[in-house]
């Protein structure tokens, strides 16, 4: 048992999965947050909807944030809420990637307890993934961090023990096994309703479908679908055989929620999580197929021009 779990987490793979995801992910985390931008001053300055006296007054636990360093002001808001947009850029980008990590974390931890009121599951999800990274080698290829590396005669390996990846993995697992069994103890769940109800909400509607959504045998096959994805997303997707078929499952599933309700940037952010499922070997493909068209259009081009 011990040797199957050592070789589970610690057996050393090509690191191009964990780079590929770094890249998406920061980059959807950082158009997460810049959709906020016009909403500054509202949710984070110092006359906001919600004050930071009462913040402090409903959250009596303790939570780090960059907001108790600084005097209260609009320019501090803007501060820090800059200040996490560029530190998500970098690690996209992989330029001093654990060290960007880190403050994205931090910015993100200041903005979202800021306001909590504002947060869905998906803004507490991002923030455990970003831990998570913290301490991956998320930035030994594909990053501005290798290329610097390289440039000074000391590569950095292209293969390393990749347990954080592991632990993403078991993450998203966990998320959607938790939703599941949530959503089976609830009453509309179970007699297959649920959906129907849900895509009533006239606040988190985004477009009706009437047909589809007004139907009977439809909404029960929606309801009892959903519960059906979600578990295999927390099961099936673990097999090699199953694991395609469950992920295009759960793509379709969160395309079809983006659809029919406004949650802005929940459903692609477990779209992405979702990438974390294949294997790195997949990866190494991607990358190897990804370099030969790149070169492929650079000769092409070269051609061209003599």
């Amino acid at each position: 048992m011990f040797k199957a779990l050592d070789k589970f987490f610690f057996t050393e793979h090509p690191t191009y999965n964990l780079a590929f995801f770094r890249i998406v992910w920061g980059s959807l985390v950082f158009f997460n947050v810049l959709f906020e931008v016009g909403n500054i001053a509202d949710f984070y300055g110092p006359e906001a909807i919600v004050s930071l006296e009462t913040v402090s007054s409903r959250i009596r636990h303790f939570h780090f944030s960059l907001f108790h360093l600084f005097k209260e002001s609009l320019a501090t808001a803007y501060g820090i809420y800059f200040f996490t947009l560029i530190s998500l850029m970098m690690v996209t980008i992989g330029y001093y990637t654990r060290v960007f990590l880190f403050f994205s974390l931090i910015g993100l931890v200041s903005l979202h307890m800021r306001n909590t009121w504002i947060l869905s599951s998906a803004d507490v999800l991002i923030r455990c993934i970003f831990f998570i990274l913290i301490w991956s080698p998320c930035y030994n290829v594909l990053s501005i961090d290798s290329w610097l590396a390289k440039k000074r005669g000391e590569p950095k390996p292209v293969n390393a023990s990749q347990w954080t990846w592991r632990l993403i993995q078991i993450q998203i697992a966990v998320v959607y096994l938790w939703t599941f069994w949530s959503k089976v103890k609830g009453e509309n769940w179970i007699e297959g309703s649920a959906v129907y109800y849900a895509t009533r909400l006239e606040t988190m509607r985004n477009f009706t479908i009437p047909w589809l959504l007004d139907t009977k045998i439809i909404i029960k096959f929606l309801t009892w679908g959903t519960l059906a994805i979600e578990l295999a997303l927390g099961t099936l997707v673990w097999f090699k055989k199953t694991r395609t078929v469950v992920i295009l499952l759960g793509i379709s599933l969160h395309l079809g929620i983006e659809v029919a309700m406004a949650i802005p940037f929940f459903e692609w952010i477990m779209i992405v999580l979702l990438m974390n499922f294949y294997n790195p070997d997949d990866y190494v493909h991607l990358y190897t197929n990804l370099k030969s068209k790149c070169l492929q259009l650079i000769t092409i081009e070269d051609e061209g021009l003599t």
